[in-house]
């Protein structure tokens, strides 16, 4: 049993019972997740293993979950500015691990229900644009290094909306 006290606590990485509680969230909203996001699938020349998705906007970045160290441990950056009405802002998650999981698909969902609950409890805070509007995943990036580490970072972007 965890000691967070309410889904405002869960933060990655994701325990079991995390994983179900976002999942039951998400199902108690009504909120399907492949209406709204899909893996970016153009490819960027100059940056290998990035892949974007051009009809989704870039997104200044409001919360970024960040594990890039490898031992399991997460840093959350938050941004002190509170998105306006019809602004995009992004909710970035990366993190580095060795298989398994298999590659970023394996956790791309889980992210993304993570990043839409997330998006809720950031316009809710607005006192007239509470309503959060899903816009996509703007990019990805998946790398495997020699060493056999697996680098991921998604980036899903969303807007506040009037209610």
């Amino acid at each position: 049993m965890t000691d967070r006290v309410s889904s405002d606590d869960i933060t990655p990485p994701f325990s079991e019972e995390d994983e179900k509680a976002i999942q039951e969230a998400l199902d108690q909203a009504g909120i399907k997740l492949k209406e709204h996001f899909s893996l970016p699938q153009g490819p960027v020349a100059d940056e290998p293993g990035k892949r974007v998705n051009p009809a989704v906007p870039e997104g200044r970045i409001k919360e970024n979950y960040n594990g890039q160290r490898g031992d399991g441990t997460f840093s959350k950056m938050d941004f002190p500015w509170q998105p306006d009405c019809d602004q995009e802002f992004a909710i970035v998650i990366s993190e580095v691990w060795t298989p398994p999981p298999a590659g970023l698909a394996g956790k791309f969902w889980l992210w993304a229900g993570f990043a839409f609950l997330r998006a809720i409890l950031i316009c809710r805070r607005s006192q007239r644009c509470r309503r959060v509007i899903p816009l996509g995943c703007e990019s990805t990036w998946e790398v495997q290094f020699a060493n056999g580490t697996v680098y991921c970072r998604a980036r899903f972007v969303f807007i506040c909306s009037e209610i």
